[in-house]
């Protein structure tokens, strides 16, 4: 399904989909084999820090070797000012989204997202700021 919305969208170029197994695939991320990639990011916490920390020239996680002064300039900038002055963090941010938005190493195909029906008696549900709802201590109230 993949190669032929790349085929529609993108006439005459010349595509190679490979579906590889998780060892061949973490080879093929470590060596940088591969012009496009699809994989999975969830943020570790609710920040886009979390999201941006992945694109660092220093980030081992880096696999498509995005290499940009100024947004590294940038992120060292917000990881700095995060705690002393949250106005200049998030003006970081900001230059750091456009900076994505410009250069372009990476295209979010979608964003995970749950929805959950609860019943109102339902309590003791922990929710994580990043998703992750924790129902191991949760009961019904009678």
């Amino acid at each position: 399904m993949f190669k032929p919305q790349l085929k529609k969208s993108l006439p005459g170029a010349d595509l190679t989909v490979r579906s590889l197994p998780a060892k061949g695939q973490q080879s093929a991320e470590l060596n940088g084999d591969f012009d496009m990639e699809q994989i999975f990011w969830l943020a570790d916490f609710a920040d886009p820090i979390s999201f941006m920390g992945i694109l660092q020239s220093s980030n081992p996680q880096d696999y498509g070797k995005y290499k940009d002064a100024y947004f590294d300039k940038q992120y060292q900038e917000a990881e700095s000012s995060h705690a002393a002055d949250v106005k200049q963090y998030w003006q970081n941010m900001r230059n750091l989204q456009e900076r994505l938005n410009t250069t372009m190493p990476v295209v979010p195909l979608y964003q995970m997202v749950e929805s959950h029906l609860v019943n109102p008696r339902l309590k003791g549900v922990l929710r994580h700021p990043v998703g992750e709802d924790d129902y191991t201590r949760a009961y019904l109230n009678e």
